[in-house]
């Protein structure tokens, strides 16, 4: 399915609102000046407060499983964000276990990839 790549300026947050802090592990290809994340980026989750019961369990990253099917940059697939009103993005926010669904706020609209 076609979506829009995810770059270093994609901004997440995790399902209780604490930001994700998105590294991207290459610099050959950008789109709007911002590094494009492919499958071996990093999500991280900073300052995620959730503690049931007063049991600290943030989520502390994010596991992205929307990859580009045709679309390689220097042999990894791209990171997609489905397009709007196909459902929640495929981002699953971990901590201690599985959290939820990650929180999109924003992605660059101006390139489609499958």
């Amino acid at each position: 399915m076609p979506g829009f790549p995810l770059t270093g300026t994609t901004v997440l947050t995790c399902v209780h609102q604490a930001p994700a802090l998105l590294t991207a592990s290459q610099a050959a290809v950008s789109v709007l000046g911002a590094p494009v994340l492919t499958a071996s980026a990093q999500i991280g989750v900073v300052g995620c407060l959730f503690a049931p019961g007063g049991v600290a369990q943030p989520c502390t990253q994010i596991r992205w499983t929307g990859v580009a099917t045709k679309v390689m940059v220097q042999g990894k697939p791209l990171l997609l964000m489905p397009p709007p009103g196909t459902g929640p993005g495929p981002g699953v926010c971990l901590g201690p276990a599985p959290q939820g669904t990650a929180d999109m706020k924003s992605v660059p609209m101006k390139v489609t990839a499958t």
